[in-house]
């Protein structure tokens, strides 16, 4: 529970700066749909590492492969991330909001 309301709380600071917000979702399976449904409309994701207790990928590899930024906003340290993805920018809880609006404005 304290993942979506974390979630939620930074869809709410994106939305308040003027980002089109289209999750938060808390599995791969609805995420990757969700990829496949607006991936026109996406233009930069936030993800965590650990969807449902599980560390998860595949989204963040799907997203890459649409060419679309992505970067991590997690507890877990930047350093677990795959070889391929590992360049990918990644911020540790508790982060600051403004930097995650200041990253996605740049992007």
């Amino acid at each position: 529970m304290t993942h979506y309301l974390t979630e939620t709380m930074i869809a709410m600071v994106l939305e308040y700066a003027g980002h089109k917000v289209i999750g938060p979702v808390s599995n791969a399976e609805t995420a990757n749909e969700l990829v496949k449904r607006e991936k026109t409309g996406i233009h930069a994701a936030i993800l965590d590492i650990n969807l449902n207790g599980a560390m998860d990928f595949s989204v963040a590899d799907h997203l890459v492969s649409l060419g679309i930024p992505v970067f991590f906003a997690t507890g877990y340290d930047g350093s677990i991330l795959p070889a391929r993805i590992a360049t990918t920018l990644c911020f540790e809880k508790p982060y600051d909001d403004r930097a995650i609006i200041d990253i996605l404005s740049k992007l």
